[in-house]
């Protein structure tokens, strides 16, 4: 019974997103001069793996103020896009050039920053999601409103106020991911996502 609703939701979020994905695409979402989608090992799609319990919210103070040169970009393993993509519901996306940076604020927390191709998203599509942990098996939340509107992902700053795309551990991994003067992305919206519910 719950493959048949996830499987409803899926479809009518997909619906949704086809109708709104256009106008996203020409407002310009990020960008990618990739030639591959799947130019690094991390962008082989499954749905085999399994989450681990949300995390609880959490009342944070502001992000810290650190240097983007302090914050190691990492190439994120295969689960990684293999986890974010069960939630993704552009049918035949693949994410591409995947990149993580630990959180400096929230710990066990990562930015992860993906191209995102095929399934009707633009040339240039960026996302931006927070997972927690790199195995693959962590809860994922949308941080930038692209990851929001392409996925069933919760809002990342309802766990934690510090993972939020304008922190600086965020724009980093769109960085690590997109190149120097990758856009910066806005918010996702407070209402996005039912997939993970940022409740504990």
């Amino acid at each position: 019974m719950r493959q048949l609703v996830a499987g409803r939701r899926r479809s009518i979020a997909a619906a949704a997103v086809a109708v709104a994905l256009a106008a996203v695409v020409s407002a310009g979402c990020g960008g990618s001069n990739s030639n591959s989608a799947q130019g690094t090992a991390a962008s082989t799609p499954t749905t085999t793996t399994k989450s681990s319990a949300p995390a609880k919210k959490q009342s944070s103070a502001k992000a810290k103020k650190v240097a983007l040169t302090s914050l190691t970009c990492i190439s994120a393993p295969a689960s990684v896009s293999e986890r974010i993509l069960k939630t993704v519901v552009l049918s035949g996306a693949k994410l591409d050039h995947v990149r993580a940076v630990e959180s400096p604020d929230v710990p066990g927390y990562y930015f992860v920053s993906s191209h995102v191709r095929g399934g009707g998203a633009g040339p240039h599509a960026l996302a931006t999601w927070a997972e927690r942990g790199l195995d693959g098996h962590g809860v994922v939340y949308a941080v930038d409103s692209f990851a929001a509107l392409i996925s069933l992902d919760g809002n990342a700053s309802q766990v934690d106020l510090a993972l939020d795309i304008h922190t600086p551990g965020a724009y980093k991994s769109r960085i690590c991911s997109f190149g120097p003067g990758a856009p910066r992305g806005l918010p996702a919206p407070l209402t996005s996502g039912p997939g993970n519910p940022a409740t504990g």
